[in-house]
């Protein structure tokens, strides 16, 4: 194997610091070359807020050695989640592939839930689960005296602050309830508040699928 290797590195705009390692000459990166071997031809770190902290691995910092870059709007602990946004309602009094309650749903002409679904599946991605999405306010927030915090999928947690790596770029717009991919019943289903300085997942935090207002994230599984 060659080990002939280069090294480069630049910072992008948003301040997100790579450095990068490869092979000058790597026959498994040639099209024309390539058996289908899996060897490592370049291998990349990521600091994501630059010289802010923590620059720890699993937080700030991201690691790979591969081939092909992976893409991540917003790397959250261990998981990846796109940029969030508002769905669009579908009809699924009829077509149920994204919601399959029929007209049990009383609401099923205006779907926002299932268009949820729909536009992560179309991002390769999937709506989270409660247990997820309690997994980002556990990586956004830390408590009043900025230690870590631990919240559960179906808890409630005030007196919080944004990490200061998240305070001036959030992975998501606070201030919104946002889906899960969990229903409540066929005319309902959970979410999760998150504010400023507390986040609200109890069992009752489930709204009807016509809801407009709320918005929605898409996770890697």
């Amino acid at each position: 194997m060659k080990t002939n290797t280069n090294t480069m590195s630049f910072v992008v705009a948003d301040g997100t610091t790579v450095i990068m390692a490869y092979q000058k000459e790597c026959p498994y990166a040639d099209p024309i070359e390539d058996q289908g071997s899996q060897v490592s031809c370049m291998a990349y770190m990521v600091d994501v807020n630059g010289k802010k902290g923590p620059n720890r691995v699993g937080k700030d910092i991201q690691l790979s050695s591969g081939v092909a870059f992976s893409t991540c709007d917003n790397p959250i602990g261990d998981m990846c989640f796109s940029t969030d946004f508002q769905p669009t309602a579908i009809d699924t009094c009829s077509d149920t592939t994204w919601d399959d309650n029929l007209t049990a749903n009383s609401y099923c002409s205006t779907n926002y839930w299932a268009g949820a679904i729909k536009a992560c599946k179309d991002k390769g991605m999937e709506l989270p689960t409660r247990a997820q999405l309690a997994l980002l306010a556990s990586n956004l927030y830390v408590d009043s005296s900025g230690n870590e915090v631990e919240i559960a999928y179906n808890e409630d947690k005030s007196n919080l602050k944004v990490k200061d790596e998240y305070k001036d770029n959030p992975p998501l717009t606070l201030g919104y309830n946002y889906w899960s991919s969990e229903e409540a019943n066929a005319n309902n289903a959970y979410g999760r508040y998150f504010y400023t300085s507390a986040t609200n997942g109890t069992d009752y935090y489930w709204d009807y699928k016509r809801n407009s207002r709320r918005r929605a994230i898409c996770v890697s599984n």
